[in-house]
């Protein structure tokens, strides 16, 4: 036979409301709950960020390209230009940064060989083909 089910009504009234040890267990949890409290909060932060708050766009969610994007990112933050932000893994490009990025115009290094020959010109010497890497015979 199973034990009769407790129920608030069947415990006696001379039964303790709380045991003496209640105040030290809670005082415990508020400061276990402090501790974590930033850490929380950094983790619900990064879950809404991470491309899932419609105002702000990761680099997996960019037309600028994960590369572009998360340079664009680091400089904007570098520049104090706003609208960008790193969160956990994410770089994260508000939508006014990111069409502010799409509009900036794109600087291209020019190749190393094109370098070379505008140094030679200006310095005014002759370049002699080598052997190097493509030369090989």
């Amino acid at each position: 036979m199973s034990a009769p089910r407790r129920t608030l009504a069947s415990v006696p009234a001379s039964t303790p409301a709380a045991p003496a040890e209640l105040p030290a267990v809670l005082s415990a949890i508020g400061v276990i709950a402090q501790a974590l409290a930033p850490i929380i909060a950094q983790a619900i932060r990064d879950e809404l960020r991470a491309g899932r708050e419609p105002d702000w766009l990761n680099q997996h969610q960019s037309a600028l390209g994960p590369r572009r994007h998360c340079a664009a990112v680091r400089r904007r933050i570098r520049e104090g230009s706003g609208g960008a932000e790193v969160s956990g893994r994410n770089c994260l490009l508000s939508r006014t940064a990111h069409d502010e990025e799409l509009a900036r115009p794109r600087k291209r290094r020019a190749a190393p060989e094109a370098d070379a020959r505008a140094l030679a010109e200006k310095l005014g010497i002759r370049l002699v083909p080598g052997r190097g890497a493509g030369n090989i015979p």
